[in-house]
């Protein structure tokens, strides 16, 4: 996530960023989890599933998956009617209740 940072907000060259994955925090596992893009709670599959969203860089996906978490699927009660994916998520909100920051 920090060498994304560097290259997309402080323009700093970065080489080889197509080996850049996700960072695997709160909001993507909540994020991947609702919308079906991951099918368990693990990092490793997690890692993989962003691999296979985004093959060419799958840490470009850090900044959108990790503001959806915190704009609009929130733990507890999400905001789905005013996110950008109302139309394409399953809102699966149940398949990450177990999901914490431990």
């Amino acid at each position: 996530m920090a060498v994304e940072i560097l290259e997309r907000d402080l323009g700093v060259r970065i080489g080889a960023l197509d080996r850049s994955d996700v960072a695997v925090d709160i909001h993507l596992r909540r994020v991947f989890l609702r919308t079906h893009l991951a099918e368990r709670d693990h990092r490793d599959h997690m890692i993989e599933a962003a691999r296979r969203l985004h093959p060419q860089r799958p840490g470009e996906l850090d900044y959108p998956v990790w503001m959806t978490g915190r704009t609009w699927c929130a733990a507890g009660i999400p905001r789905c009617f005013d996110c950008p994916l109302t139309r394409v998520c399953p809102k699966d909100i149940e398949r990450a209740a177990t999901v914490s920051s431990g």
